[in-house]
């Protein structure tokens, strides 16, 4: 019985094999369509960074022919790594992360303080949004030169994110 029982499991090994074999191949041409798509994948990404780094390109050439200081403050107050030439050239002390009162305290005291308590208005919504961005300095006078400060919200789904300031000289 032993015997008998062994040779009819041995019957069944040249289907178990092949089953394995079809299996193995199934396997080996989802592992080269896999690798397919990686590689397309990679390179629509490559292709999208081109395409994002073109479009990044010309518009740093407008803000870098723009005659105002252009720039992006986030809610806690500091300033984006984009902005324009002239912001670069009229505060040359203000690197990305800066806050907006630090870049304004070499020029005015003054106006460096109220721009942190009205900015910590707009942050925590004590005021309503067009009136605590009221309370933000407008105009600066600084070694001879007349600086009009303009600043305009962005809000996204309702809630304000972060906002664009300019600044102009005179």
């Amino acid at each position: 019985n032993a015997v008998e029982l062994m040779v009819n499991a041995l019957r069944f090994v040249p289907a178990l094999i092949e089953d394995l074999t079809e299996n193995h191949e199934q396997q080996r041409h989802t592992m080269i369509a896999l690798a397919l798509a990686k590689w397309r994948l990679e390179e629509r990404v490559a292709e999208r960074t081109q395409e994002r780094d073109a479009r990044n390109s010309k518009l740093r050439v407008v803000l870098d022919h723009v005659g105002q200081a252009l720039f992006i403050v986030d809610l806690d107050g500091r300033i984006s790594q984009e902005r324009s030439a002239a912001f670069d050239q009229w505060f040359p002390g203000a690197w990305g992360g800066t806050h907006l009162w630090t870049m304004l305290e070499p020029i005015s005291a003054d106006a460096a303080a109220w721009t942190l308590v009205a900015w910590e208005q707009l942050r925590e919504g004590w005021l309503p949004q067009d009136l605590a961005i009221d309370q933000l300095p407008r105009k600066l006078l600084h070694q001879g030169r007349h600086y009009e400060l303009g600043y305009r919200p962005i809000n996204r789904n309702g809630e304000l994110e972060i906002g664009r300031a300019s600044c102009r000289e005179r």
